[in-house]
């Protein structure tokens, strides 16, 4: 199939479809909705605790990245659960001034009781607790050309099954044009909860699979505990089951990662649909997408795990942006954007440096006919050019208004919102009949169109729903009650370990080693996003969290003999433009700069000629190149990415993360109950004792349970 361009200079030239163009007003060039000011039913972007409120019970959600490059990052999370799970069972013993108490530089931790022989205990113990886990896989989303399933259309099982390796198996046979033992890719989890465990130990089985949805920690004389729940017997059990669920999650999952969409699916949307339809354009073969049905999956399980009176904490762990692309907008014309096989139209010459700019538009429409971006022929990024970080499927989330002139990502406000509103908008409130074609559900919509109690301020959640419009899914019953959960509270908290760079979120003791910062001023969330992200002003970041596919000013590059210090490597020439003599990378022929990287435990064998490798091995690889023959590659030094080794250009020593903006915008526009952590660990090794308190994501469970230690009831 042909790349298929957009069609440009008039809105004319898609027909129907962009008939809603003359709701932007003037002409179709308006590439954002003009909406009232006034939400008076929804929190300020800058959140403020307005009261005090404490609960017995936690409710947590695990939403895991299960793209390819996330199973070592899977692990280091595994290896943090018992960690989790002891914080809250048994919690630190502090002074008067709430300060952990030492013995022997070891922190003193109370009995299950809650008893201390020195201090108090931080929080009463927590003795009711869900927990469930989704993943940052949400399928084709439309499209018949990425993430596809076994139902995909034109799917083959390559597309949608992974080979394991031999494993235990004495040979490997072709079946279906495919080579066994293989398991499917989970491309799609709906943002179900997954109750699958790890990896088969015997070939041609599929993962290992819990008894029930999610894990229940609860009171014996609960009786109210759902039939899909599992029901641990001990901290230990659950533990050790939810270190399964994790490693369950896999890491061949979609690479088009919907790291905030996935929770905010499960834990709000009212009317979750059943699937995206993308239907083909009589005008210009275009794809138009469209939500369809509402998912009754989620909502049983929705109303099973989230309850009332709990704290609520939502865990995101991811190593790359948000990539989430909006499907409905420009009247279901996004959804585009997700077909690989679409040439995506330029954006005007002033995005590139001024994307805030009233000038700064997409190509796609006649609004700028003189400018030297929309004179070219045709005005797109083609298949056919390279390097083109344009076209490429995998980075066209990334700078997306400064590349195309229009922003076709959910906007920040809607998980803003999410999280903090008593309102929220279904389907029909984002887009509602009549509106400008894009998203018009955020902090400035008009209340009408927050027309739904948001479930995650409600209580007696509805477990089924005859369609979108069915009233019992929005016409819920708020929490009111004393120790309920509602928006003026301090009991919903989002944390994020992702793409940032440590030495942004730590300072130095006596001894100069890294200490985690309690909370972030704003001159730390300046260094990390910049002066204001939501309006593209990066100034004063640093340039490790600068997205950029090129070199980045300041920073040092490969072949000028820099090395890896700590957790930032040097910067190098992510083109992968294939030559005789400069082959192309295999997994991505262009790539972007690093935020922060850390090394492996043991390095990665990346050959793909090696009769070792897996496609589960491989697809993990940052190092792998198809050299002429097959032969080793011959890079030029600042090409070759800083994770690889630099005598064995095949062998991968580190693993990375991209600065992962959008879910760090997030933690900052939620204030004090926005929690971040770096997703490169400082110590990749634990000590003898097991208890270095900066091995993998212990810094990161240490902030989680002591943001929210405000939030979990006292000891009586």
């Amino acid at each position: 199939m042909s790349p298929r361009p957009l069609p440009l200079r008039t809105c004319v030239a898609v027909g129907a479809v962009f008939a809603l163009c003359v709701a932007l007003g003037a002409g179709c060039g308006a590439s954002e909705a003009t909406v009232p000011a006034s939400r008076p039913d929804a929190a300020p972007t800058s959140v403020t605790l307005l009261e005090a409120a404490t609960a017995t019970k936690i409710d947590i959600l695990f939403d895991v990245d299960n793209s390819s490059s996330m199973g070592d990052k899977q692990q280091y999370l595994q290896a943090a659960i018992p960690d989790l799970i002891a914080r809250l069972v048994t919690p630190n013993c502090v002074d008067s001034a709430g300060h952990g108490i030492l013995s022997n530089g070891v922190q003193v931790v109370s009995d299950a009781q809650g008893h201390c022989a020195v201090g108090k205990a931080q929080f009463a113990p927590v003795r009711d607790m869900h927990l469930g886990v989704v993943t940052s896989s949400l399928g084709p989303r439309g499209t018949t050309s990425i993430c596809q399933t076994m139902s995909t259309p034109g799917a083959v099982p390559a597309d949608y099954l992974v080979y394991l390796g031999p494993l235990d198996a004495p040979v490997a046979y072709i079946e279906d044009g495919y080579e066994e033992p293989s398991i499917p890719k989970f491309n799609d989890d709906e943002a179900h909860l997954i109750n699958r465990t790890a990896r088969p130990s015997m070939p041609w089985s599929t993962p290992g699979q819990l008894s029930g949805d999610f894990l229940a920690w609860v009171p014996a004389a609960d009786a109210d505990v759902p039939s899909d729940a599992v029901v641990e017997a001990t901290a230990a059990s659950l533990a050790s089951d939810l270190q399964s669920v994790v490693i369950g999650a896999g890491a061949f999952g979609c690479g088009l990662e919907s790291q905030l969409e996935s929770w905010y699916r499960f834990l709000i949307q009212p009317d979750p649909y059943q699937s995206i339809v993308g239907q083909t354009s009589d005008a210009e073969n275009l794809l138009v997408g469209s939500w369809s049905g509402v998912d009754t999956t989620i909502l049983q399980q929705r109303a099973d795990f989230l309850r009332p009176d709990s704290a609520v904490l939502v865990v995101v762990l991811s190593d790359e942006n948000d990539s989430e692309i909006d499907v409905r907008t420009i009247g279901g014309i996004g959804v585009n954007w997700l077909d690989n096989n679409f040439e995506p139209p330029l954006a005007t010459s002033v995005c590139a440096t001024d994307p805030a700019s009233a000038l700064c538009r997409s190509c796609a429409f006649d609004t700028a006919p003189d400018d030297p971006n929309c004179m070219m022929n045709p005005p797109v990024y083609s298949s056919t050019a390279a390097p083109n970080w344009g076209f490429n499927d995998n980075l066209r989330h990334v700078h997306m208004k400064q590349k195309y002139g229009i922003d076709l990502q959910f906007p920040i406000d809607r998980y803003v919102l999410g999280l903090t509103s008593q309102k929220v908008p279904n389907r029909s409130g984002e887009y509602p009949s009549g509106g400008s074609g894009y998203y018009q559900g955020g902090l400035a919509a008009d209340p009408i169109d927050l027309n739904c109690v948001n479930p995650l301020f409600a209580h007696d959640l509805p477990t089924s729903a005859t369609g979108p419009d069915d009233p019992a899914i929005c016409d819920l019953a708020r929490n009111t009650a004393t120790g309920t959960r509602t928006p003026a509270s301090n009991l919903v908290y989002y944390a994020h370990i992702g793409g940032v760079p440590n030495e942004l979120l730590t300072t130095t003791d006596s001894g100069g080693n890294p200490v985690p910062k309690e909370t972030l001023t704003a001159s730390d969330w300046m260094s990390i996003l910049g002066q204001d992200p939501l309006a593209y002003d990066y100034t004063g970041v640093d340039p490790h969290m600068i997205e950029s596919y090129q070199p980045r000013t300041g920073l040092p590059i490969t072949s000028s003999g820099a090395t890896i210090q700590g957790d930032l490597a040097p910067d190098w020439y992510t083109d992968g433009e294939a030559s005789a003599t400069f082959p192309q990378r295999v997994n991505l022929p262009v790539d972007r700069e690093y935020a922060c990287v850390f090394a492996l435990t043991a390095p990665r064998n990346c050959d793909p000629n090696n009769e070792n490798n897996s496609e589960a091995d491989l697809s993990q690889c940052d190092c792998s190149t198809a050299g002429p023959g097959g032969t080793p590659p011959t890079l030029p030094a600042d090409h070759v990415p800083p994770l690889c080794d630099a005598q064995n250009p095949l062998q991968q020593d580190y693993a990375k993360a991209y600065p992962t903006i959008r879910e760090l915008t997030l933690a900052q526009q939620l204030g004090t109950q926005g929690i971040v952590s770096s997703i490169c660990p400082i110590d990749v090794v634990d000590n003898a004792a097991g208890n270095d308190p900066l091995y993998g994501y212990r810094p990161a469970v240490a902030s989680i349970v002591d943001r929210m230690a405000g939030s979990l009831a006292p000891l009586d």
